[in-house]
């Protein structure tokens, strides 16, 4: 079989029509609700923290109105690194306190600080976790904030989604939904489906058990059409972090098969590569590899692996690559070495811990900040998982409980 991915002059236009301004978007192909506005919802923190930490989010979203009875300092200084981006649209899932303290000023008033993470989701699935920190004054009916920073944090292993669409299809989105919403949603709504149909899977029943000659013979029949993978990178990166995604025939391969176009949406990266080929006959595989800067990975590791795609349709093959489609299907992901036991994880090791906890927030369970540190809040989110699939809730990791957690993610 002689084929090729490659990339195309198309390539130019799609980077150009990518960085255009934001235009009106068109109706969506599925439903988009309003964000959630609270921001703390622990009955534990203080008032004083709740008011601050809401007017930082109000803040980050450009909202002139801001929180009754919180000010900032016109004579402070108030640092963030966002200009043209705002997080309207984004709810705050969660937030950890990191500092806090309180110092009687004598003047009826205390000086405080507040330090922490807040973690941001819209619902594309889209995350963006930042660091903020402000010291401010409180009074008995107001607070005004003399000094604040926010700062974008890296993830530690950010998600990332891939489907295949077909080349007329790709190029109308790119011409009529340049930014990111009318971007994915329209890829969305137009990928192929990875899900083979009955017929499909009698006839790899049958392509399998033919000689290698009526197979080659077979393949001079398929019809070839351009197609786009497209792969989203669900987590908003750092300025500093890059993309980078290797496409070759099998995932041990080393030659390249195609140079991907990048493109940043505001911190949401996204590769782009194309060609002529079949799907689920002309297979290759799509190796996402996530490098932040220096000291964000565990063990000082340069880049890792966060996403790995075939063209292959999924026919639940053991181990295999993630196929390239997000949908809800009726047919469970392929199993991959975690969910067959075949690599254990420790959560002692901060990068399996990190794994495991990214697991349990996609699960619904884990609503802190994933940072590889094995503690007691990340230990109460693995017993409420083991408490909700019927294991004996000990909160202590074993391979029971990873053979659970992992099953049908193809990891």
């Amino acid at each position: 079989m002689a084929w090729a991915i490659t990339g195309c002059a198309f390539h130019q236009k799609i980077q150009q029509q990518l960085q255009q301004s934001r235009a009106a978007l068109d109706t969506p192909p599925f439903e988009i609700n309003p964000p959630q506005v609270a921001p703390i919802v622990d009955a534990d923190v203080p008032a004083d923290i709740r008011m601050v930490t809401a007017a930082m989010v109000q803040k980050l979203r450009k909202d002139q109105k801001g929180i009754p009875r919180v000010s900032f300092d016109s004579g402070g200084n108030h640092y963030t690194p966002e200009t043209s981006f705002d997080y309207r649209g984004f709810s705050v899932s969660d937030i950890s306190i990191n500092e806090q303290w309180a110092r009687d000023t004598g003047r009826k008033s205390f000086d405080c600080r507040v330090a922490g993470v807040m973690l941001f989701s819209d619902q594309l699935g889209r995350r963006a976790m930042v660091s903020y920190t402000a010291d401010y004054e409180l009074f008995r009916n107001r607070i005004i904030i003399r000094d604040s920073a926010v700062r974008p944090v890296p993830p530690v292993f950010p998600t990332t989604r891939a489907f295949i669409i077909e080349g007329s299809e790709f190029k109308g989105i790119v011409d009529e939904r340049p930014d990111f919403y009318g971007f994915y949603t329209g890829v969305v709504s137009k990928a192929h489906s990875m899900t083979p149909t009955p017929e499909e899977r009698r006839g790899r029943e049958e392509l399998q058990k033919m000689s290698l000659f009526d197979r080659i013979k077979r393949g001079t029949k398929i019809e070839r059409q351009e197609n786009f993978m497209v792969i989203f990178v669900m987590d908003r990166l750092t300025p500093d972090a890059e993309l980078e995604v290797v496409v070759t025939r099998n995932p041990n391969d080393m030659a390249t098969l195609a140079k991907p176009v990048y493109s940043d949406f505001d911190g949401w990266r996204v590769a782009i590569f194309g060609g002529k080929f079949a799907i689920d006959h002309d297979v290759f595989c799509a190796k996402a590899y996530y490098k932040p800067s220096p000291g964000v990975l565990p063990d000082n590791s340069e880049q890792v692996m966060v996403g790995l795609f075939s063209s292959e349709k999924n026919y639940d093959t053991p181990g295999s690559p993630t196929r390239a489609d997000i949908r809800p299907t009726s047919h469970a992901s392929p199993e991959g070495p975690l969910a067959l036991g075949r690599n254990a994880l420790d959560p002692l090791k901060r990068y399996d811990a990190a794994l495991i906890q990214s697991r349990l927030a996609e699960l619904g369970f884990y609503k802190t900040v994933v940072d590889g540190l094995w503690g007691p809040g990340s230990r109460r989110s693995l017993q409420a998982f083991q408490r909700a699939i019927g294991l004996d809730p000990s909160g202590n990791w074993n391979m029971q409980t990873q053979l659970k957690m992992f099953s049908g993610t193809g990891k």
